[in-house]
């Protein structure tokens, strides 16, 4: 059952498999989740359904696979999935490429003043240019937190590209090697007071929400810029707006909210020095089609009875 919509490459692999395929796209939530023990297997994406223990509770009888469309796996509840032996699998490389980039042009973007001066031009105020000035990124020290897949495309290629200099916290231990291009620190305060750009590359886990709050904001230099296109919740975003009035930092861009969708009162709306994009580092052709087919893919590796290449509980095909 695939409740919202994905490219059609993906619902295709799963027909060449045999598989029948059921598409709610327009149900309700509510209404989906009652009919999770109707299907062997779920392809989910984040924001049109949430599986939480208290609706995977009694409802998963015949449930064997839940794919997600995406990296991330915060909208599900993993360890009661593996309590009631439901592979989890996610796609967390498909989207790599276009994040990595995505985020190389929030930075842009925040250090050349590029959304202002955008608004201005066409309101007539070519003149004002002067009052725009932007800083290089040559020698500048980027930090990345979360040196996994998009963080350590975004700190070796991207970034040597403009020269910058690259340190790397990682909240836990990393689970690969971290490029040699890139520094890794386990000072949290020295590497928030030391950066210039922070972008934001974890995933959302217990010890990471809230990790960017009023503490590092006021250890942050004041022209310094943060960026995330990694999940809302790592960021205080109250702290953010008040950080920002503060002047405690230059600037912020943000893909990401603390509220999916935002409210549309949100402070940070207001505010010249934050761009903002709604959740689309991740939205081009070729991701779409290979967040599809790679969670496709898993699905029916698991139907088959093997082990998926992006299992993200291996303990449910461990005995």
């Amino acid at each position: 059952m695939i409740p919202s919509y994905i490219v059609e490459e993906g619902v295709n692999l799963l027909k060449d498999a045999g598989l029948e395929v059921v598409t709610l796209f327009d149900e309700p939530k509510e209404k989906v989740l009652e009919q999770l023990s109707d299907y062997d297997a779920i392809l989910t994406r984040l924001t049109k359904i949430t599986l939480y223990s208290d609706t995977l509770e009694g409802k998963t009888d015949g449930l064997k696979v839940v794919g997600v469309h995406g990296a991330g796996v915060d909208n599900i509840d993993v360890d009661k999935a593996t309590e009631l032996g439901i592979a989890v699998i996610s796609t967390p490389e498909a989207n790599a490429e276009a994040v990595a980039e995505h985020t190389i042009g929030l930075i842009i973007a925040l250090t050349k003043h590029i959304v202002k001066t955008d608004k201005v031009t066409r309101a007539g105020g070519y003149e004002d240019r002067d009052q725009f000035v932007g800083v290089n990124l040559e020698g500048k020290k980027l930090g990345i937190v979360g040196p996994g897949g998009i963080g350590s495309r975004v700190g070796t290629k991207m970034a040597k590209a403009f020269d910058m200099e690259v340190l790397t916290y990682h909240p836990g231990e990393p689970s690969h090697t971290v490029p040699s291009e890139m520094t890794l620190t386990n000072n949290w305060e020295g590497f928030i007071k030391e950066c210039d750009v922070i972008s934001l590359h974890c995933p959302l886990i217990p010890q990471t929400e809230g990790m960017v709050g009023k503490e590092e904001f006021r250890m942050m230099k004041d022209d310094a810029y943060l960026i995330n296109v990694a999940r809302g919740p790592i960021i205080d975003e109250k702290a953010l707006i008040e950080a920002l009035d503060q002047g405690e930092l230059a600037g912020a861009a943000l893909d990401v909210y603390e509220e999916e969708p935002p409210a549309d009162d949100n402070p940070l709306f207001e505010m010249d020095n934050v761009v903002v994009t709604p959740h689309t580092a991740w939205l081009t052709k070729e991701t779409r089609i290979k967040m599809a087919v790679d969670s496709a893919q898993g699905i029916i590796d698991v139907l088959n009875g093997d082990q998926p290449e992006y299992i993200v509980n291996p303990e449910v095909f461990e005995g």
